[in-house]
């Protein structure tokens, strides 16, 4: 998940930030009718409490679709290994949830591999490689056991990770997921499983406003609101661009996203350059506004 590093401290008042998000964007009569297909998938996830909060939005949105995964995985990324596993067992308290693995003797691994031999997967990898790589390293077997890895990494040639390229304030944001763990993405790329990457321009065509949350509990909207006034010094408008909840939509929606092959690159930053012999995939929202719709509409309720 992108993060945005800053070199300098910005104060924002909780008062502009009202005037800014007084007027919800969404309402009722603006839900749209689901056509969610049902998936047997992993997710690996690395849930923050105190920074991003769109782990924590995609763990909603999924358990009220009501496509639950087969098994929970917590990564390093947004914060350290044990404070995500904290995070996604509270997040997913009626699923069985493992914390990231170092070694092929790790509860992750053995339970990657139970699930896998039961039953082909799509793994919904919301941060870093570092858990899947781990896994195909022990047990390679189990690639062909695979039928997607959806990604949230990637960009296209010369692209920057700007909220808004018209207010480039401070630094390009960052492609977290992969720069957390080069060697595991080219790892797991390596292994011809089909990927498709759903980057940063896609949760970035997809803003959600805080107030537009009614439907989750309180404190989760204080975390929406608080990161959107982060971000708004830096282009947010007062939105959130919602990263992992765009790829969880994916996998419940894939017709909903215009995709195109393309060819990735590891080095410096993970390049995806269009290839029509290539077979991994970058999806976008095909129409952004409808698909914030059933954002909403899920998580609403």
């Amino acid at each position: 998940m992108p993060h945005i590093i800053f070199v300098m401290l910005i104060s924002v008042s909780v008062a502009l930030l009202s005037s800014c998000t007084d007027t919800p964007r969404w309402a009722p009569e603006n839900r749209v009718h689901p056509k969610e297909q049902e998936v047997q998938y992993i997710v690996d996830t690395d849930p923050s409490d105190t920074k991003d909060p769109d782990d924590r939005l995609a763990a909603f949105f999924l358990q009220r679709a009501g496509n639950n995964p087969q098994l929970v995985s917590a990564t390093n990324g947004n914060v350290p290994l044990k404070s995500a596993f904290t995070n996604a067992r509270e997040l997913w308290p009626n699923h069985l949830v493992v914390p990231g693995a170092k070694n092929c003797t790790d509860d992750l691994v053995q339970r990657y591999q139970q699930e896998l031999t039961r039953q082909e997967l799509t793994i919904l990898a919301l941060g870093s490689m570092r858990n899947i790589a781990l896994v195909l390293a022990c047990h390679p077997e189990l690639a062909q056991r695979i039928r997607k890895v959806i990604i949230v990494a990637g960009r296209t040639p010369n692209e920057e990770f700007w909220l808004n390229p018209d207010q480039k304030v401070v630094r390009p944001m960052q492609d977290l997921n992969f720069e957390t763990d080069r060697q595991a993405m080219r790892r797991v790329l390596e292994k011809s499983i089909p990927v498709t990457f759903v980057p940063f321009a896609a949760g970035n065509m997809v803003r959600i406003l805080p107030l537009d949350l009614q439907g989750i509990p309180a404190v989760e909207r204080i975390r929406v609101r608080d990161h959107a006034s982060t971000l708004a010094i830096v282009g947010g408008g007062w939105t959130i661009p919602p990263f992992d909840l765009v790829a969880a939509a994916y996998l419940l929606q894939p017709a909903s996203f215009n995709c195109r092959r393309v060819q990735a690159e590891v080095g410096k930053d993970l390049v995806l350059r269009q290839s029509d012999k290539a077979t991994d995939q970058l999806c976008l929202p095909s129409d952004p506004k409808y698909l914030q719709a059933l954002l909403l509409t899920v998580l609403n309720g």
